[in-house]
């Protein structure tokens, strides 16, 4: 009775310890299971991630959903204008009519009375192209709003340069040859003399009348006072004249002088003797230029641009065109970027912020 009590318990005693070393199997595997499985939701959730950011990228790369052109989407072109000139309206109406001929695309001319304005809507998309003055146009071009394309020919020169003037009786000494139409000395040497003196500027944002002399005088370590700031290039002239404002001033060159506008020489007879050219720097300043947004496809930049050579191909294309941008258009022609490395170096050595410019 005793032995068979033995044998019945023996495998009662085995199956518990069997089914304890299972259950601590459980246990034991448990947390490995919890471990695997736990990143399974987060790799199923992976693609719900990287799907979040498709729509926010969608908005960055088609401001371009519909090439401009269309009824609903007619191409824009700004100029400047303030006040807005009634004759500019009226050859604006040609122009856009002569470009939809030659292109087909619903074409129109939109005017500004400010550049912050025009650049606001550039950087949106509800404009696509625009005519910019240099400084302007760098600031548009740092900022990825424009791009060039087409450089106007202003009174038979595509570049303009700046001119030092002062009066002769102040002693200055001219390093500029009238007659042969070059300098007789480099900047350091001509400029050297105005060391310490006080100039006259047209204004800051200025690209012949204050940021292009200046700058050669930086660039020549030639330390001047500060200058007089006097809104116009006759109004610089002037105040030579007038004695006690400044010593020496800046104007525009290579395009026209402004000494010889008849009101000036109406005044001062004799004003290319009293007041000579004291040292002329070279073409660097591009005059007004045809940019396009960065969006704007190669092929429609060039049925635009044809179109604008074929329409400034005649004398009375030309004065419409002039007219309509207004600004004296005398031919256009396409051209590079870096042809404003020079001016964009000497905005950098007087450490002028190009948003200050905007306008220039």
């Amino acid at each position: 009775m005793h032995n068979n009590s033995l044998i019945f318990q023996t495998p009662i005693k085995f199956v518990f310890i069997i089914i304890m070393i299972l259950l601590s199997a459980c246990t034991a595997t448990k947390p490995t299971i919890e471990v695997t499985c736990e990143p399974t939701p987060q790799a199923t959730n992976t693609p719900t991630l990287t799907s979040t950011p498709s729509p926010t990228k969608t908005p960055t790369q088609t401001p371009t959903p519909i090439p401009p052109g269309g009824e609903e989407t007619p191409f824009k072109m700004a100029v400047y204008s303030n006040p807005i000139d009634p004759e500019a309206i009226k050859e604006s109406a040609a122009l856009s009519i002569f470009i939809t001929e030659q292109t087909g695309l619903a074409f129109q001319i939109e005017y500004y009375d400010t550049y912050t304005d025009m650049l606001n809507d550039l950087s949106d998309y509800s404009l696509h192209a625009a005519w910019l003055p240099p400084l302007t146009y760098i600031y548009a071009q740092e900022n990825q709003l424009a791009e060039v394309n087409l450089l106007t020919n202003h009174f038979g020169s595509y570049l303009t340069g700046t001119q030092f003037i002062a009066p002769l009786a102040s002693g200055a000494k001219p390093y500029f040859n009238s007659e042969k139409n070059i300098n007789s000395a480099n900047a350091a040497t001509a400029l050297r003399q105005f060391q310490g003196k006080r100039p006259c500027w047209v204004n800051f944002n200025s690209a012949t009348g204050y940021i292009v002399p200046a700058g050669i005088l930086a660039q020549n370590s030639i330390q001047i006072q500060p200058g007089a700031e006097l809104q116009s290039h006759s109004a610089v002239i002037r105040a030579l004249y007038a004695g006690e404002i400044c010593d020496f001033g800046a104007t525009f060159s290579i395009s026209g002088d402004p000494r010889t506008s008849s009101d000036l020489m109406t005044d001062f007879p004799n004003i290319l003797e009293e007041m000579p050219i004291i040292w002329r720097s070279d073409p660097i300043v591009p005059n007004l230029n045809l940019s396009y947004h960065p969006n704007i496809s190669d092929e429609l930049r060039t049925q635009i641009n044809l179109a604008l050579f074929s329409y400034a191909s005649t004398l009375e294309g030309q004065q419409s065109l002039s007219t309509a941008i207004r600004y004296n258009i005398q031919d256009l022609k396409f051209i590079e970027s870096d042809i404003y490395d020079s001016l964009i170096d000497l905005i950098e050595i007087l450490g002028v912020d190009p948003a200050d410019l905007i306008g220039g």
